[in-house]
Order: structure tokens, then sequence, then C-alpha cells
């Protein structure tokens, strides 16, 4: 089952207590795992509640607009270090919604991830609003995806199987 955007937004109320990793560095220091998260500009409460859920199992989720002054246009400067972020990270996620899937940019990362990462270490996170609408099953038969089990608990899933891995169980891929 895909992540209620409700569920997101409530966990975007403990972002400012859980105080993510300052740096890659640090969470690296921390022996937290990494992870690059592509998302919509309009969906910061929803990376930021992400980032909460995921902290609290462990991992630290890079979003580059807290650490890096970049801006969110497509600029020369952008299209160099996105890429190699995303080469930094451990894992590449895809947070789907509605806008980050008509977002070409968005697209454009994951694309970069493709290229550069396993594809066991790319994760989409889709998502379900309240009129009960998914985002991101589009790309659920290419890429291992986050789902809410039925213990409430988060799994990574392969395409087409039923039994995944908690999140808290997933250990980075090993690098080609």
């Amino acid at each position: 089952m895909p992540i209620p955007i409700r569920e997101l937004e409530e966990a975007s109320s403990r972002y400012l207590a859980v105080k993510p990793a300052a740096s890659l560095a640090e969470a690296r220091a921390s022996g937290l795992q990494t992870a690059y998260l592509s998302h919509s500009p309009k969906d910061t409460v929803l990376a930021e509640g992400l980032q909460v859920i995921f902290k609290e199992r462990g991992w630290n989720l890079y979003l580059h607009w807290e650490q890096d002054t970049m801006s969110e246009k497509a600029t020369r400067e952008l299209g160099e270090k996105i890429p190699a972020r995303i080469r930094q990270c451990d894992w590449f996620l895809f947070l789907a919604t509605a806008h980050s899937t008509a977002l070409g940019w968005c697209s454009w990362e994951l694309g970069c991830a493709s290229g550069s990462k396993p594809s066991d270490a790319i994760l989409i996170v889709p998502t379900k609003d309240a009129a009960e609408m998914w985002h991101g099953s589009e790309f659920l038969q290419l890429y291992r995806h986050i789902d809410v089990t039925s213990s409430r608990r988060f799994g990574a899933f392969r395409p087409t199987e039923d039994r995944g891995v908690l999140i808290e169980d997933l250990s980075a891929p090993t690098v080609r």
C-alpha cells in the first residue's frame, strides 16, 4: 500500500525534533545510511515527513535545499552538482506525488540515478492522496518501492514480489 500523504504531513510536524545530520560526512560518521531524495519543491512538507520517517528508522535523507544554497530552477550548476550528490549517497529515493511525477526535473534525477546506481539502490516512494489516487505506479515495474506493510511498518519490495524487506533492515547495495 502506498504511503498516505496525510501520514507524511503528520510526520513533518516532528521534523524539528528529529534533527537530520547536517551533512553527508556527519551522517556517515554517525553510521547512518544516506539517500538522495528526489521530490517536487511543492512537496517540501511531504519530503520533510519522509525524512522524519526514515530518520526514525536509522537513515539520513539528503535534501539538497537544506544543505546547499542552490536554486530550484534548472541551472548548469544544479546540472553538475545533483548527479554528483546522487552518486555520493547510498540510495536514491523518488517521492512520487502528483507534482513530482509531472516535473521533468525529477524524472531527470531518476534518469541520473539509473545511470549511476545499481537498480537495487533506487527506491520509489509511491503516495496516496485523500481521494485514494495513487502516484508513482508507472515506476513500480522498474524499481523497488517502499510500501506500508500490513503491520504498519515500511518495507522495500521488488517489482511483482509480495514479500519485502523492512527499511530498517536494508543494507546499502554494493556499488557496481
